[in-house]
């Protein structure tokens, strides 16, 4: 974190019951590690003397919150505690706070609710920050079954205009927030539920970052190089092994009355029109189920090369707080930076303009001026995700 953002003042760790009800100040655990994710679910990790002072507090279940920060709270889901030498050390472990929406699935309506659906949760083409607040509305907030209401959830107001790539989007008996995930990463937006402890609520906001590349012609720009002496300890990894350019969507009818499509895309998975031949045409392919149509057939694909099969570049460093850009004043969860590494050994200079896609405060002893371990650019998604994500669209 930049200096000046705590001041040399140690970090206060709050505890909440669900109702947001403070139980207690927890001002010197000896370790928190906090990471936030743009898309996913970041996670939290706490570990402190079990004879600490509030140490009865961390339970599975409870909120904390670093500071008066309402972005950086987190609910606790596990805990252990080991004892070496006659000191008991207890180790609390959890997610951000927007974890709270895996406890929902997305159900589709019945044919009462809507004769039109066939089965899935659809909303018409909008703007994905219009498409997160249909589907955690209907799921969350207000869905059909009362049961299902996860109290004290709002949605912030929107945005105007509303954020992120317009997009049509049906879903159906998959995890609320993979399908959060999977929106966010399609329309280039993110997410987070904050927690206002002063008026007892949990808000849904849907975040959008600034572009500080210069590109667009801003004169506000962020770049973290070892040139700026802002970054150390750098990883830089690119794959191309899943990348495919050229895809054979399978949509409705059987045999040779199946409906296909051959559709191209770059190493990005966005729309190429231009052929793809020889050594450089890597094929795949993924049925869309009964779709005929050629646009929502094309949106699968285009959606599955996107999120399943592109290039995929990363970069994880820690910064230096002393460097020319102050966190959260210049730079933040989300926004579009430009990083430069330079690998001598190599030859070579790589230059990403990537979104910051995860942010890790992490907290030891006096809580003062934490280390930061951020994530320039797109993640791996695990076999399993990758799994889910065909499944669904089967």
């Amino acid at each position: 974190m930049a200096a000046g953002v705590h001041g040399g003042v140690s970090m206060n760790l709050w505890v909440f019951n669900r109702d947001c009800e403070p139980l207690g100040i927890i001002p010197d655990a000896e370790s928190v590690i906090f990471k936030r994710s743009l898309c996913g679910l970041g996670d939290l990790q706490i570990v402190m003397s079990a004879q600490r002072e509030n140490a009865g507090l961390l339970q599975p279940g409870r909120i904390v919150r670093i500071d008066g920060r309402p972005e950086m709270a987190g609910i606790l889901t596990g805990r252990s505690i080991s004892t070496e030498r006659g000191r008991s050390e207890l180790k609390v472990t959890g997610a951000q706070l927007k974890r709270i929406l895996k406890k929902r699935v997305i159900v589709p309506p019945t044919v009462d609710e809507d004769p039109t659906a066939y089965g899935y949760d659809r909303i018409a083409t909008s703007p994905g920050e219009a498409v997160l607040r249909h589907y955690v509305t209907r799921h969350a907030i207000s869905p059909s079954d009362e049961n299902r209401i996860i109290p004290r959830l709002i949605l912030e107001d929107a945005h105007y205009p509303m954020l992120g790539t317009d997009t049509p989007w049906q879903a159906r008996w998959s995890v609320l927030t993979d399908e959060l995930e999977d929106i966010c990463e399609w329309c280039g937006i993110g997410y987070n539920v904050d927690l206002d402890a002063v008026n007892k609520r949990f808000i849904f906001r849907t975040l959008s970052g600034r572009d500080l590349t210069g590109r667009d012609g801003g004169i506000t720009r962020v770049t973290f190089s070892a040139g700026f002496r802002n970054v150390t300890n750098i990883q830089y990894e690119e794959d191309y092994a899943a990348c495919s350019n050229s895809i054979y969507a399978l949509g409705a009818g059987e045999d040779e009355n199946q409906v296909v499509r051959l559709l191209y895309a770059d190493d990005e998975g966005s729309k190429l029109e231009d052929i793809q031949t020889g050594w450089d045409r890597s094929e795949t392919t993924i049925s869309v189920g009964s779709l005929s149509l050629p646009d929502e057939i094309d949106f699968e694909a285009y959606h599955y090369l996107k999120t399943n099969v592109r290039k995929v570049q990363a970069l994880t460093a820690t910064i230096n707080r002393h460097g020319p850009f102050a966190y959260r004043r210049d730079w933040d969860l989300g926004d579009i930076v430009t990083v430069k590494l330079t690998l001598p050994a190599l030859g070579e200079t790589v230059t990403m303009h990537a979104p910051i896609t995860a942010i890790t405060e992490v907290y030891e002893r006096d809580g003062q001026n934490p280390r930061l371990d951020v994530t320039f650019g797109s993640a791996w998604p695990t076999l399993s995700r990758t799994i889910d994500r065909r499944i669904r669209r089967i």
